[in-house]
């Protein structure tokens, strides 16, 4: 008798002889539910392709193929509530990685039950997971000093030098470095410039550019009025987010800094908020959605907040302080039966 088969994709599934009835028949389901996942997330995939980067794509995609691959034979369309709860519950990772789990999975399902055509499910099996609490992030800026020293040793690469300059003055993302167009760079009367720039997901925000900054890129503009502004001189093809940081991290390591490319817009939040408080303003100018997302990166110095303690401090204790200061510590009153509690009378 010949081995039973199952059609797949390219050919047939062998079961190997000898393999019991049990082991077979699991066999023959995990490939029915494999086929099944991938075309389930080859349609979800593809819609997301136009809003989400590549990055964001291989990190959704082996997300979701690990939890595929976890709940076999059960195919995607007909996981249970309790079968995600379940492999919630085996992720030991961090918080920030937990989340990231939680979006990868509820975005699916959210498509799944309701965008997807046609309509696979009318449930959404994510509906009972919760976020895990996540600490707050401390800001991380470059120091100001390997900042200086790096624009220093960049100086005779003018391409390096107006990188650090954008991420580290404008606060420029590595993906917004890449993509930047000449005709986004608007230049102003006073010399200096807006620069309309396309960041994560596609959304354009407009970072303000220095006199300084703009004078840095003016070869750059005039080179390439009509392109990108920087380019790879092997094809004069755009340089990829990718490119960018990891040119920028190795520049930075073999000057003996370190430290990352982002971390250079790091040092522009926490530059910028010492000298504007406001932080509905930065998380304008930074692309922020949120101001608890521009505080991660505007660390505030014990020095620069010092000013401000004083004020409330003066305010408090102007008055009082020093006529406190003044007074000696008198003796402790003996322990006695002639001694009393302050502030307590006889009964």
């Amino acid at each position: 008798m010949s081995a039973p088969t199952l059609p797949r994709h390219g050919g047939l599934c062998l079961v190997p002889d000898g393999m019991q009835p049990a082991e077979a028949d699991l066999l023959l389901q995990n490939v029915v539910a494999r086929r099944s996942n991938d075309e389930v997330l080859e349609r979800y995939i593809t819609t997301r392709r136009v809003r989400w980067r590549a990055g964001t794509i291989r990190l959704r995609e082996l997300q979701l193929r690990r939890f595929a691959e976890e709940l076999l034979p059960t195919p995607l369309v007909e996981v249970s509530e309790d079968q995600v709860l379940e492999f919630y519950g085996r992720l030991d990772l961090k918080p920030e990685s937990m989340n990231s789990y939680v979006s990868a999975l509820r975005g699916f399902y959210g498509w799944l039950s309701v965008k997807a055509r046609p309509k696979v499910r009318s449930d959404d099996p994510t509906e009972l997971l919760d976020r895990p609490s996540v600490p707050r992030r401390l800001p991380r800026p470059v120091l100001a000093r390997d900042y200086q020293l790096a624009l220093a040793c960049a100086m005779s690469n003018p391409v390096m030098y107006a990188w650090l300059a954008l991420m580290g003055c404008s606060g420029l993302r590595c993906c917004e470095v890449a993509w930047l167009r000449s005709r986004d760079v608007e230049i102003r009367p006073d010399g200096s410039g807006l620069l309309h720039v396309t960041g994560k997901g596609g959304h354009v925000r407009t970072a303000p550019a220095g006199t300084d900054l703009m004078i840095v890129l003016a070869p750059f503009l005039e080179a390439r009025p009509d392109g990108f502004v920087f380019v790879r001189p092997s094809d004069g093809a755009a340089h990829t987010p990718d490119m960018v940081s990891q040119t920028v991290n190795n520049f930075l390591r073999e000057i003996g800094v370190q430290a990352t490319a982002h971390q250079l817009r790091h040092r522009f939040g926490t530059d910028y908020h010492q000298l504007d408080p406001d932080v509905f303003r930065q998380a304008e100018v930074m692309g922020h959605a949120s101001v608890d997302m521009t505080r991660r990166y505007s660390a505030v110095t014990a020095t620069a907040a010092s000013r401000y303690v004083e004020w409330l401090t003066r305010a408090q204790l102007g008055t009082t302080a020093e006529r406190v200061a003044v007074r000696e510590p008198g003796p402790r009153p003996a322990s006695g039966g002639g001694s009393r509690r302050p502030g307590r009378g006889r009964s």
